[in-house]
């Protein structure tokens, strides 16, 4: 029975094993890293306040369309999931890995500084750690560790108080938790505390780009409202002047997108006609314990979820792209940097890749959401399609200077 068992486990790990995402190593050339972080977007900051030294790692899920746009969403580029793309830099096509670790590394070795990351890494090739390695940049398995560091404690040592500019910090950490319930943990924010002389990346930023409320209240406060879907929070609580309140709100509408405050994956996102609005908040407030465990993420998240508010936005389409001859209503990924050093706040976004919904919109048997809401890991054929350059280029023009401002005001409400 032992060696039953053993050799039936030893299948099941070949099997993880020969199943798991394999990604290729980052190769880019030395001069495209150089010219792709060069091609920075930079603005003076406004007013009188010092704003602290600050560095971002992000992505941003847009509805594009020649020029224009509009952010549905953010999300935390350390957390971003993995998915091999091509894009377009410095004029060369290359298939990386979103979110591109691997420019991330550069840039933060331009600073000249001792940079760790710290805990997890889900694929070395994904994580590009062979190149951080070549950067000499240093990795340690948990916090404790990387505070019992000789240099850690050394670059502390050599740091008398608070940083003025990024090159004055003791160094940069990138933690990346290897669960999602120590992300924001208190051990983490407690080592935060304890060290304050180094910055870490998305110390400023997490709140903001995790939770999809706290990211359309900033472009608000920055005056950023064209930029963004016109939204409404509403309590999770169903009642016919909700649903009045809704269809007022967007009277024009004639497709409206019902998603929850914070959650990732597309993970409780739909689109429902202005018409089947009151039916399907009804399932999904007043008796969302009757929805299967089966059913699909859009509405399965909605069972258990303890949110005590929701979002309802207008519905904004990308330009049609087609693939394999089929009409697609896709959304934009898009990563970036951001950093705020020496009164100047730089932005640089690095590429970007289209992916569609699992339906196309010619299947008159398909929901609105699946035609419309792209679903995560749905397969390759989904994603990483490539932008072609000319678009690409347009679309870090146009989206640099919005990203720019949004995060100053971001860095302005933590003074």
């Amino acid at each position: 029975m032992l060696i039953k068992l053993i050799f039936f486990t030893l299948v099941l790990l070949c099997n993880w094993q020969c199943n798991a995402k394999k990604y290729a190593r980052f190769s880019m050339k030395n001069d495209d890293i150089a010219a792709t972080l060069a091609a920075t977007y930079i603005q003076e900051t406004r007013g009188l306040q010092s704003l602290p030294v600050d560095i971002c790692f992000g992505c941003a899920d847009i509805k594009y369309n020649d020029g224009k746009f509009k952010i549905v969403e953010c999300g935390d580029g350390i957390y971003m999931s993995l998915r091999a793309t091509d894009v377009v830099m410095n004029n060369k096509q290359y298939n990386l890995v979103a979110p591109f670790w691997g420019l991330l590394w550069h840039q933060l070795a331009q600073f000249g500084i001792p940079v760790w990351h710290v805990e997890a890494i889900s694929s070395k090739e994904a994580f590009a750690v062979s190149e951080y390695k070549k950067l000499g940049i240093l990795y340690q398995p948990s916090l404790s560790a990387l505070e019992n560091s000789l240099e850690f404690q050394a670059a502390e040592s050599q740091v008398k108080a608070s940083p003025k500019r990024i090159t004055d910090s003791a160094g940069i950490v990138v933690f990346a938790a290897a669960s999602e319930s120590t992300r924001d943990g208190i051990t983490y924010q407690e080592f935060k505390k304890k060290h304050p002389l180094f910055i870490y990346v998305n110390r400023t930023a997490r709140n903001y780009l995790k939770r999809k409320d706290n990211t359309y209240k900033l472009f608000q406060s920055a005056g950023l409202t064209d930029y963004i879907p016109q939204f409404k929070l509403f309590p999770r609580a169903f009642s016919p002047e909700a649903v009045e309140q809704i269809t007022q709100a967007f009277p024009e509408e004639k497709l409206i997108v019902i998603k929850p405050t914070f959650s990732s994956l597309s993970m409780g996102v739909n689109v429902v006609s202005s018409l089947g609005l009151n039916s399907f908040l009804k399932r999904i407030l007043k008796h969302p314990e009757k929805i299967s465990p089966q059913a699909s993420r859009g509405l399965a998240f909605w069972r258990t979820t303890k949110q005590p508010l929701f979002i309802a936005s207008e519905y904004v389409p990308s330009k049609t792209i087609y693939k394999d001859g089929k009409p697609y209503d896709p959304t934009m990924r898009v990563m970036f940097i951001l950093y705020h050093n020496n009164r100047q706040i730089v932005a640089n976004v690095l590429g970007g890749f289209w992916k569609i919904p699992v339906k196309p919109l010619n299947d008159f048997h398909a929901t609105e959401t699946e035609k419309h809401v792209t679903i995560a890991h749905a397969g390759d054929y989904f994603s990483g399609i490539l932008l072609e350059a000319e678009e690409s280029k347009r679309m870090k023009q146009v989206l640099a200077p919005v990203l720019a401002r949004a995060y100053e005001q971001m860095l302005l409400e933590q003074i």
